[in-house]
């Protein structure tokens, strides 16, 4: 999904490019969902022949179930679009946040748009503030590290752009629990249980921050912290792969 995100993403730049048109991002990285969709062999033929167009549909290793999420499946499977101000469930889950680093990079110029943009992906599918919130920290927090801003330092001015947004507060609480544990000294497995399960996007964005502050230099060890957990493994595996990728190169 993180790979249908980037190519949605990267329509709607073309789009605006080519034809001085923007603002149809929601509704293309949408299309862009239900080529996924497809990819799962959840979504009949005749529904997708209108956007089956993509160039990840040309991809063979993408036609396969890697325990996609359900809430993803379930909205996507309406057809319908969610959206902040009219969601299309209650959910939380962390599908929206799993999914959304390449906002963080493709709007590093402007934090605040990364921060609004991936908010308003992640709501395509997860209609709980705690559901698209999380998602606008983590690709603020991207883009900020991207522009060469310390992750400490990213946190903060990240966790000013969240506090414009209604229905914050439970994710600043786990952002700030995981700052919270990272200040107690030597990581370990078990303080990671002690920030949940991460199956949802609070729990997996704090989890994750956790891993990156941690290990910030060293990709393997935050990777192997973020995954040895009881909960939602890959994805907290792949959110801190993102952060701690990025902070140390493609070398590390």
């Amino acid at each position: 999904m993180l790979l249908f995100t980037a190519e949605g993403l990267l329509r709607s730049i073309h789009r605006s490019t080519t034809k001085g048109i923007w603002g149809a991002y929601q509704t293309i990285c949408h299309e862009s969902y239900l080529r996924w969709l497809y990819t799962q062999n959840e979504i009949n033929e005749n529904y997708i022949a209108y956007i089956k167009n993509g160039w990840l549909l040309k991809e063979d290793f993408l036609y396969c179930r890697r325990a996609p999420g359900n809430t993803c499946l379930s909205a996507l499977k309406t057809m319908n679009q969610g959206s902040i101000y009219s969601p299309i469930n209650n959910s939380k889950g962390c599908g929206g946040i799993m999914r959304i680093a390449p906002a963080g990079l493709l709007f590093h110029n402007i934090t605040e748009h990364a921060f609004q943009i991936a908010a308003e992906l992640a709501a395509i599918t997860h209609g709980h503030p705690s559901g698209y919130l999380p998602a606008g920290y983590l690709s603020a927090l991207i883009s900020y590290i991207n522009n060469g801003v310390t992750l400490t330092e990213s946190i903060l001015k990240t966790n000013e752009i969240l506090k414009e947004y209604s229905g914050y507060e439970e994710t600043l609480i786990a952002v700030q629990k995981a700052i919270n544990l990272y200040k107690q000294g030597e990581p370990s497995f078990e303080k990671v249980e002690l920030l949940g399960g991460g199956w949802v996007a609070e729990e997996a964005l704090s989890i994750s921050i956790y891993c990156a502050l941690c290990y910030q230099n060293d990709f393997e060890k935050a990777i192997n912290l973020s995954i040895n957990h009881s909960g939602d493994s890959d994805s907290t595996g792949s959110i801190t792969g993102n952060i701690v990728g990025l902070m140390v190169g493609k070398e590390g």
